[in-house]
């Protein structure tokens, strides 16, 4: 380098640290502006920051960006878009994995199943011993059995089970099997895993809807006494006995229909 320029490198470095602070400002001023409920405020700063090449302040931004849209403004695009920039520039920040269960979060509750279980499987990849592995693996197989796919869902949760046989999850698990047998018309194994929830889940909310599924199983078979003393024992134990109520009612009408009282 010619003597004469070295005069530059000074301003040069001086001009890259008053840009980082000036983007380090404009994130503090974004939380601010955004405790103040000035929204769109908080946006136009917290964009001013996004550029920022260090990762403690463009990684927050993009963020702030990314909950923002989501939750204030119902933008779920630029939400989207936020977060996919924060994992692309920083693929090791913590924040990123936020962004990946923000991401799966959006795309199940547009129901995109698929793009949902992409998501989920990535944040696995990235993380295998993830410290919420079982819920992740629980939410897979949802969706699985929301897209139709009753088989891949008893799969994935017969995996969770295996892995977290005590977990959180489990009754939920070993539930969401039995319902995934009984949506593949099998409802031979149905009964007997809908059997295993409340047999071991006594008094849950899990244990109420496996009684009011074999309940619904035994219906569809032809079996409308046991059906409706199952149904009858879950008006008492169900979150929702309105619901139950309905199809007790619907099961006494068919019988009704079926077996007229002769007069």
């Amino acid at each position: 380098m010619k003597p004469r320029l070295l005069w530059v490198l000074p301003l040069v470095a001086a001009w890259l640290a008053y840009g980082c602070d000036s983007q380090q400002r404009q994130l503090r001023r974004g939380d601010k502006l955004l405790g103040q409920g000035d929204v769109d405020g908080a946006v136009e700063a917290y964009r001013a920051a996004a550029p920022s090449p260090e990762e403690s302040v463009a990684a927050p931004a993009l963020w702030a960006l990314a909950t923002v849209h989501r939750d204030r403004l119902d933008d779920e695009a630029i939400a989207e878009e936020s977060c996919e920039e924060l994992i692309t520039r920083f693929p090791t920040a913590a924040l990123g994995d936020d962004c990946l269960a923000l991401m799966a979060g959006l795309r199940e509750a547009r129901q995109d199943w698929w793009g949902a279980i992409d998501i989920r499987r990535e944040r696995l990849a990235r993380q295998p011993e993830h410290p919420a592995g079982e819920e992740i693996r629980h939410h897979i197989a949802r969706c699985y059995f929301h897209q139709g796919d009753p088989q891949q869902a008893i799969v994935e949760w017969t995996d969770q089970l295996e892995r977290y046989p005590s977990g959180k999850l489990a009754a939920d698990a070993l539930l969401g099997v039995a319902r995934s047998h009984d949506l593949a018309g099998d409802c031979g194994l149905a009964i007997g895993v809908y059997q295993r929830v409340y047999s071991r889940f006594q008094g849950s909310a899990q244990a109420a809807s496996a009684i009011v599924g074999e309940a619904g199983c035994l219906e569809f078979q032809g079996d409308l006494d046991r059906a409706e003393a199952l149904y009858t024992e879950a008006l008492q134990l169900h979150p929702n006995p309105a619901a139950v109520q309905m199809r007790l009612d619907e099961l006494r009408q068919a019988r009704g229909i079926r077996d007229p009282v002769v007069r």
